[in-house]
């Protein structure tokens, strides 16, 4: 990947493009826009999570939900989890973060590229150590 080109997203922010709420103009942009957008293979299985949430709440239905899982393949490039696993560990020891959210740090470091996010404790507990690889969603543009 070429750094320029590339941005890793976390789940948040593909869960937005489905699901209304703040920050989904900023995700919608970001997906349509030039970025090329890369994820950890693991990815739909937060994305469900979040769904399966948003179903209960009658936020989305289970039809919607289903379809939008079927679409995340064509959003993000996927990268192999066990590839990153000993830098997100490392990470995830260090800074006392869930393995999970560190997966997304390390894809980022190793191809030199941003992580774009809508976690705001990830980026408030991360970005001091790592402030070139973070970017809020909410700093992007959403039109």
């Amino acid at each position: 990947m070429n750094a320029s080109d590339w941005v890793v997203v976390d789940a948040n922010v593909v869960a937005k493009m489905f699901v209304e709420e703040a920050l989904t103009p900023n995700a919608r942009l970001l997906f349509t826009g030039q970025a090329l957008t890369a994820a950890p293979d693991f990815i739909a299985v937060e994305v469900a999570n979040v769904f399966r949430k948003k179903v209960r709440s009658g936020e989305l239905t289970e039809s919607e939900a289903l379809s939008a899982l079927e679409q995340i393949g064509s959003l993000v490039r996927l990268h192999a989890v066990h590839t990153l696993t000993p830098t997100a560990f490392s990470i995830s020891v260090t800074h006392n973060r869930s393995f999970y959210d560190s997966i997304y740090v390390a894809l980022a470091l190793r191809e030199a590229c941003t992580l774009v996010t809508a976690d705001e404790r990830l980026i408030n507990a991360l970005r001091p150590h790592y402030p070139s690889t973070f970017v809020w969603l909410g700093d992007l543009p959403s039109s």
